[in-house]
């Protein structure tokens, strides 16, 4: 539409100059002829066509204006629409970003029941593994003070998982994010381990706590690396048979900290190791007591350990147990530069 306009613009520009030419031309009397008769004959004509040329060109100029209104009522509408348009593509971005948000929201909410479902029966098995200890009469005072040190843990466990349940219902925060503070591995390891104490002796087995005395303080989620350990020490002491020992193990490995779990149970074999770290990936093995076993222990390590910038890995071979291993960058440096 805007480019017929243009076209009948320039028309009617052109048309106007050769009128005006003629008009001047005829104004100087250039068309005159030196017979009288036909000098006003044609003088008459010219008067004529000179009239009506005016006419044309005053009827040109009023639809040329008309043109001019429409077209710039047209460029306004078209701007509006422009306008309109970019809108709209702002709304529908915006309820991508949210359709996003929301299904990420929901898979982190899935995700956190999975976990939780699983890491809670975690610390009940720990309690249970006390009450048995309470149960025995043979019992010194030392050992009822460790038992309720670890019963205060236990409990303490638990209320730091439901409290990560509610945070995330009530949408406070995502439940990835991760909090960066400086902690001291060898801390975890030692509330980790009192924590399952009860179930180590109620199974006959034994644990062996090897931590480096220079091991360097570390940029962590304390509460995450704990649901680490928590895990590792768990899946040792289900797979392991009564009368072996579990040693756990901590050192520093250039920029990382490496934390270290083996047990002497029966091994995996190649196919165990390729899902090993697999969400509900279930092992051959099957724990010696007859505990459940859900396939997300090693899956919600490898999350975290992931969300760490840090690493995992088992090494193990038939018959001869497993070590589980991970490693996290100490310093916030050393994250951003892996990230």
């Amino acid at each position: 539409m805007e480019n017929q306009l243009y076209i009948i613009i320039s028309i009617s520009v052109a048309f106007l100059f050769f009128m005006g030419t003629i008009i001047i031309l005829a104004k100087k009397n250039v068309f005159s002829s030196n017979t009288s008769a036909g000098a006003k004959k044609m003088n008459i004509k010219s008067n004529d066509k000179y009239d009506n040329l005016i006419k044309e060109v005053e009827k040109l100029k009023t639809e040329l204006e008309s043109y001019q209104i429409q077209n710039e009522e047209l460029i306004g509408k078209i701007n509006e629409l422009e306008e309109h348009v970019t809108a709209l593509k702002k709304q529908k971005n915006l309820l991508l970003e949210n359709k996003r948000k929301l299904e990420n929201l929901q898979k982190e909410k899935d995700d956190l029941f999975a976990t939780v479902v699983h890491d809670i029966k975690n610390p009940a098995s720990a309690i249970q593994g006390f009450v048995k200890l309470l149960e025995s009469y043979d019992t010194t005072a030392q050992d009822q003070h460790e038992i309720m040190e670890g019963l205060f843990n236990t409990s303490n466990r638990i209320i730091r998982l439901v409290e990560d349940v509610t945070k995330v219902l009530e949408a406070d925060r995502e439940m990835t994010e991760i909090v960066f503070t400086e902690f001291q591995m060898n801390d975890i390891v030692d509330v980790v381990c009192s924590r399952y104490s009860g179930v180590i002796k109620s199974k006959d087995l034994s644990l062996k706590v090897n931590k480096a005395h220079d091991l360097p303080i570390g940029m962590m989620d304390d509460n995450k690396i704990d649901h680490v350990i928590d895990n590792l020490i768990n899946n040792a002491i289900k797979f392991s048979p009564p009368k072996t020992e579990i040693e756990i193990k901590t050192c520093k490995e250039g920029k990382y900290i490496v934390v270290e779990v083996k047990d002497n149970g029966y091994g995996l074999n190649q196919e165990d190791l390729a899902r090993a770290f697999e969400k509900g990936g279930k092992l051959s093995n099957r724990p010696t007591a007859g505990e459940s076993s859900t396939g997300l222990g090693l899956w919600i390590v490898k999350r975290i350990v992931e969300e760490h910038h840090g690493r995992v890995w088992v090494k193990s071979s038939k018959g001869f147990g497993s070590t589980f291993a991970f490693r996290i960058p100490i310093k916030h440096e050393e994250i951003l530069e892996v990230a």
